[in-house]
């Protein structure tokens, strides 16, 4: 069944729910299983012959094909397909331990459970009700959070622009403080000289 929120909504309703990020999708039999296993302090992933390679180990081909040769490439995605087949084996193997557990069939039905119950409060016209009142709120808060930063970035503008006039001033002044300096400094000079000059 389609939801009736856009993946943008159910983005925004997952910021505002805390309760929805992780129960949006179905939780996945996969999923369980790693959940179940992290109880016994197993921790394997998922791992599949069909995945795809990652990007990381197709870039380090190309820096090992260019440094040591199509041999030692060869030798690199052999060495990956071993450890790529051990860890499905591995992965196979704790999951079927994981279905054949007593306890394992009680924990994929509460996830299960759980999921289905928020789904349906998700899908709800109270919950559809909710959400739009939420939505205004938050759009409001928004709202008055852009006001208050553009407020904030005016004044810090005119103060910086303020700082900017003032020390401009203050360049000016003291040149000005200089020259007058050194003009009274070249007065008193001429006046010695002259004084000199006439004893």
């Amino acid at each position: 069944m389609a939801s009736r929120w856009s993946p943008y909504e159910i983005e925004a309703i997952k910021r505002a729910y805390p309760e929805f990020k992780a129960f949006v999708t179905k939780p996945s039999l996969d999923s369980i299983v790693v959940e179940f296993l992290e109880q016994y302090e197993v921790y394997v992933k998922p791992a599949s012959s069909a995945e795809g390679r990652s990007t990381g180990d197709r870039l380090s081909d190309g820096m090992v094909g260019g440094i040591a040769g199509p041999a030692a490439v060869a030798a690199n995605q052999g060495l990956r397909g071993q450890q790529k087949n051990t860890a499905v084996q591995e992965w196979t193997q704790w999951k079927q331990w994981s279905l054949d557990h007593n306890d394992f069939e009680a924990l994929r039905a509460e996830r299960v459970n759980d999921w289905e119950k928020l789904n349906n409060h998700l899908e709800s016209d109270e919950f559809a009700e909710e959400w739009s009142i939420k939505k205004e709120i938050l759009t409001a808060i928004d709202k008055e959070q852009h006001k208050t930063l553009r407020s904030e970035y005016m004044i810090g503008a005119a103060f910086s622009v303020a700082l900017i006039g003032i020390l401009v001033l203050l360049g000016i002044s003291h040149e000005q403080n200089k020259k007058n300096r050194n003009l009274r400094s070249s007065q008193i000079l001429q006046h010695i000289e002259l004084a000199s000059q006439l004893t």
